[in-house]
C-alpha cells in the first residue's frame, strides 16, 4: 500500500539530492528551539553523548537510504540540542534573584556610551555589597547621571544605586530580555543615585575626556584595542567637528555604530520608512565596505602587467576584504556589536568560499554560514536580527536563481535601454524580495512592517551602495592626509538626501500596518512553508503553500487577550467588545504598556482612559482598587488596591458575587469569593497574565501567564515586577523592526 508513495517521495529527494545540505539550519534549530522550550535546564554532558553515538550510529546507517534520512532528521537536530545545552554553560552568569535596596555597588568600566539625561554603562569586575561574590553578577549594565569627571574605559567606578534582574517578558510570547541578558553575560541592570567616583584610573592617553570625545570600546590592556579606541575617539570628533548634529549622528551610526546622538524624531522616521535596517551595523554594510574593497583591490592588481595570469589575485582580494571588514567590525565595537560581530564572521566565510573557488552567494553557502553561527550561538535563532538577516539573503538569492538567467539573457539581448531598465527591474525585484520574507518576522517581533520600505529601499539601498557609504570610506581614506575636508560636504549632501527619502517615505499615508500578537506557530509555519518553496525546484515544491496558508489564518483569527494585568499592580489593560481598549495609566510602566499595545494593534494615544468609559460600555466598571469585567455570564475581578472603608470593602465583595476569576493585584489582606483566584504570590512568581473570554468553557476565561509556574532556566530567576518594562538592555536586534 505504502511502496508506491515512498518510492515517489525517494525519487523527490534524489532529484534534488544537492538541495539536502540547504536544510542544515532548519534542522539545527528545530534542536534549538526545543532547547529553549524546555522548562527546565537540561545537563549538556548526556545530550552531547547521545549526539555522538547517533553520529556513529548514522555512519553505519548511511548506506542505507532510510538511514541516511533518519541521520538528517535526528542528528542535526540533535547536535542544534547539544550546542544550545553547551553554549548556556559556557556563558553562565549568575544573575541578580530579586531588586536590591540601594546599596553601594563598583566596577570597572567596560562599555560607556551617551543616553537620554545621563551614560549608559556596563560594569564588569562588579562588587555589591551585602551580595556574596558567587551570588554578583560578571556584567552590570547601569544609567549613570552624573559623571565628574567622566571616567575612562578601564577605569573603577564605585556610586550609590538601585540594581535588579533584566526584565522579564512583557507577555507570553514576547521578548525576554532576561535571556539576551544572559548570553550578553549581564546579570543585571539598575541605576545609580549618587555621583560615580573614580576609584581606580587607567593612564589617559587623551586629556580631552568629555561626553563628546567618550567613545565605548572593550577595556583591554592590548596594543591594537587601545590604537582602535583612539581611532574612535578620533573619528567621532573629526564628523562632530565636520557635519550638523543630525549629520554626524548618522555617519557615526555608519561607520563606528554608535546611534546615541540620533534625534527621536529621525529613528522614528527610518523606522517607519522601514529603512532602519541602514542605522545598525550589519550584513549590508559589511557587504559594502568589503565589497567595494575586494573590487578596488583586485581592479589594481589586475593592472600590474602578468600578475594576474600567474596569480590567484581574485584570492588575494577576498584576502583583503576579510582585513577591511575585520578592522571595520572592531571599529563598529568589536565584540560589544553581536549584529557586527554576526556579519563579519558571514562575510568572511562568504570570501572563504571565493578563495576556495566556490560560489561566494548561493543558497548552499548562506545554508553553511547560519549553519556556523547557529552551533557556535545558538541564542542567535531567537534573535529579530539574525532572523530577518537570512530571511531577507535567502529570499533575494532564491530569487535570482529561479529569474536570474533571464534577467541576463533579457540584458544581453536587447537593446542600449535594456541595461539600466533590467537594473531598475533587479533592484525592485530585490526590494520586494526582502521585504516579503522579513515582513512576517517584523510582524511577529514588533507587531508592525513598514509596506513603504519597498519603495523606500528601492531607492536609499543604492545610494547607500553607490554613494553614502563609499563617501564615508573615502571621509576615512583621506584622514591620513588631511583632506577630508573635500569629502565632508559631499558626504553631508548624500546623508541629507538620505534624511529627505526616510522622512518621505514615513510619512506616505498607510506606510506603516500594525497587526496583533502572533502565536510562535504562526511564524513557525511560515518558516517551514517558505524555506519548502525556496528549497526545493521541483513542482512539490508548492506544497510549502500549505503551512503558509495555515499560518495566515492562525495570523488572521487570532484575537488579543481580553485583560493584561501587571503583576506590580500598577498597570492594566482591558480590551472592550468593540475593540477600544482601556489602558489604567499612560505615564506608569510606559515600556510595558508599550508592549501591550502594540499586541493590541493600538497606540498609547488610542487608549481609553478608565475615567474616560462611557455608558456605553456596562462590561467594565471601577470601584475604589478594583475592576469588574462581565462577558455573557462570565465575570472576572482584579483588585490592586486594599479598600479604605467599610463601604469600599462592600462595593468589592459585591463585585466578587459571582465571578468564576479574580486577580490579586496586591498583596495587602484582601479577600474575594471567586471561583478561581490568582494571588499576588502567584502573580508575583509568574509575571504579566494575559487573559481571554472562552464563553464555551467552564472556566469561563483562559489565563496565560508570562513565564509559567514549573519554568526553571538559568536566566529565569523571580520576575522583577518593579523594574519590568526597564529594558536597558542596548541590542540592536530588539530595539526596532527592519535591523537586518
Amino acid at each position: 500500500m505504502w511502496n508506491s508513495p515512498l518510492a515517489w517521495l525517494r525519487q523527490q529527494l534524489d532529484f534534488e539530492r544537492e538541495r539536502h545540505l540547504l536544510w542544515l539550519p532548519t534542522l539545527l534549530g528545530v534542536g534549538i528551539g526545543l532547547y529553549f522550550d524546555q522548562k527546565t535546564e537540561p545537563a549538556w554532558l548526556p545530550w552531547a553523548i547521545l549526539s555522538l553515538i547517533a553520529m556513529v550510529g548514522g555512519l553505519w546507517l548511511r548506506r542505507w537510504y532510510g538511514g541516511r534520512v533518519i541521520g538528517w532528521l535526528v542528528i542535526i537536530p540533535l547536535l542544534g540540542f547539544s550546542a544550545a545545552a553547551l553554549r548556556t554553560e559556557l556563558v553562565a552568569t549568575p544573575m541578580l534573584p530579586h531588586k536590591l535596596e540601594p546599596t553601594s555597588i563598583s566596577g570597572r568600566v567596560t562599555l560607556l556610551e551617551p543616553a537620554t539625561s545621563g551614560w549608559r554603562a556596563t560594569l564588569d569586575q562588579v562588587t555589591i555589597r551585602g551580595l556574596p561574590s558567587e551570588e554578583t553578577p560578571r556584567r552590570l549594565q547601569v544609567k549613570l547621571f552624573k559623571l565628574e569627571p567622566i571616567p575612562r574605559i578601564g577605569d573603577s567606578i564605585r556610586f550609590f544605586g538601585v540594581v535588579y534582574p533584566p526584565s522579564p517578558p512583557a507577555y507570553l510570547g514576547s521578548v525576554d530580555f532576561r535571556r539576551m541578558a544572559f548570553f550578553q553575560g549581564v546579570g543585571g541592570q539598575g541605576f545609580a543615585m549618587t555621583v560615580a567616583e573614580v576609584i581606580s584610573a587607567q593612564p589617559d592617553d587623551n586629556p580631552a575626556n568629555t561626553k563628546e570625545n567618550t567613545i565605548d570600546h572593550p577595556a583591554d590592556s592590548s596594543a591594537i584595542t587601545l590604537a582602535i579606541g583612539r581611532i574612535r575617539r578620533f573619528l567621532s570628533q573629526l564628523y562632530d567637528s565636520n557635519l550638523p548634529a543630525v549629520h554626524a549622528g548618522l555617519a557615526k551610526a555608519l561607520i563606528t555604530g554608535e546611534r546615541a546622538n540620533i534625534p527621536q524624531s529621525v529613528n522614528d522616521d527610518f523606522r517607519a520608512s522601514g529603512l532602519y535596517h541602514l542605522l545598525s551595523i550589519s550584513g549590508l554594510h559589511m557587504a559594502i565596505v568589503g565589497g567595494w574593497v575586494f573590487v578596488g583591490v583586485r581592479w589594481i592588481l589586475a593592472l600590474i602587467p602578468g600578475l594576474s595570469t600567474r596569480y590567484a589575485i581574485k584570492s588575494w582580494a577576498a584576502v583583503a576584504a576579510i582585513i577591511s571588514s575585520g578592522f571595520y567590525w572592531l571599529l563598529a565595537g568589536g565584540v560589544n556589536n553581536v549584529p557586527a560581530e554576526r556579519a563579519f564572521f558571514g562575510f568572511s566565510l562568504l570570501m572563504l568560499a571565493i578563495i576556495l573557488g566556490r560560489q561566494a552567494l548561493s543558497l548552499r553557502t548562506l545554508a553553511l554560514v547560519a549553519g556556523f553561527i547557529l552551533l557556535t550561538q545558538p541564542e542567535m535563532l531567537l534573535s529579530p536580527g539574525f532572523q530577518m538577516s537570512f530571511a531577507a539573503s535567502a529570499g533575494i538569492i532564491a530569487l535570482y536563481e529561479a529569474y536570474g538567467t533571464r534577467l541576463h539573457r533579457f540584458w544581453q539581448q536587447r537593446g542600449w535601454w535594456a541595461k539600466p531598465a533590467a537594473m531598475v527591474v533587479a533592484l525592485f525585484a530585490t526590494s520586494l524580495a526582502a521585504t516579503l520574507t522579513t515582513t512576517p518576522i517584523s510582524f511577529y517581533h514588533f507587531q508592525q512592517s513598514s509596506i513603504a520600505g519597498i519603495l523606500a529601499n528601492l531607492l536609499a539601498v543604492p545610494l547607500t551602495e553607490l554613494v553614502v557609504m563609499p563617501l564615508a570610506l573615502l571621509s576615512l581614506a583621506t584622514m591620513a592626509i588631511g583632506l577630508e575636508g573635500l569629502v565632508m560636504p559631499l558626504l553631508e549632501l548624500s546623508l541629507e538626501l538620505l534624511l529627505r527619502l526616510a522622512s518621505w517615505c514615513a510619512s506616505l499615508p498607510g506606510s506603516i500596518i500594525h497587526v496583533g500578537a502572533w502565536s510562535p506557530w504562526v511564524l513557525v509555519l511560515m518558516v517551514i512553508g517558505g524555506m519548502w518553496l525556496m528549497i526545493w525546484q521541483r513542482r512539490w515544491r508548492l506544497w510549502g503553500l500549505v503551512p503558509l496558508a495555515l499560518a495566515v489564518v492562525m495570523a488572521y483569527t487570532a484575537q488579543p487577550p481580553a485583560v493584561m494585568l501587571s503583576p506590580s499592580g500598577k498597570l492594566w489593560l482591558v480590551r472592550l467588545h468593540d475593540g477600544q481598549v482601556v489602558l489604567s495609566s499612560r505615564q506608569k510602566e510606559r515600556s510595558l504598556a508599550k508592549f501591550w499595545l502594540g499586541a493590541q494593534r493600538r497606540e498609547a494615544d488610542d487608549a481609553l482612559r478608565p475615567t474616560e468609559l462611557a455608558d456605553d460600555y456596562p462590561e467594565l466598571r471601577c470601584g475604589t482598587g478594583y475592576c469588574r469585567l462581565q462577558r455573557g455570564e462570565d465575570v472576572m475581578v482584579w483588585v490592586w488596591q486594599a479598600a479604605d472603608d467599610d463601604l469600599a470593602a462592600g462595593a468589592l465583595a459585591a463585585a466578587c458575587a459571582g465571578a468564576k476569576l479574580a486577580v490579586m493585584q496586591t498583596d495587602s489582606a484582601v479577600s474575594c469569593a471567586a471561583e478561581r483566584v490568582i494571588d499576588h504570590q502567584q502573580l508575583q512568581e509568574t509575571g504579566t497574565q494575559s487573559i481571554w473570554w472562552r464563553p464555551n468553557s467552564s472556566d469561563g476565561w483562559l489565563v496565560r501567564a508570562a513565564w509559567p509556574s514549573g519554568v526553571e532556566r538559568p536566566w529565569s530567576q523571580p520576575n522583577n515586577p518593579q523594574g519590568q518594562g526597564a529594558t536597558a538592555l542596548n541590542s540592536s536586534d530588539s530595539a526596532a523592526p527592519g535591523s537586518d
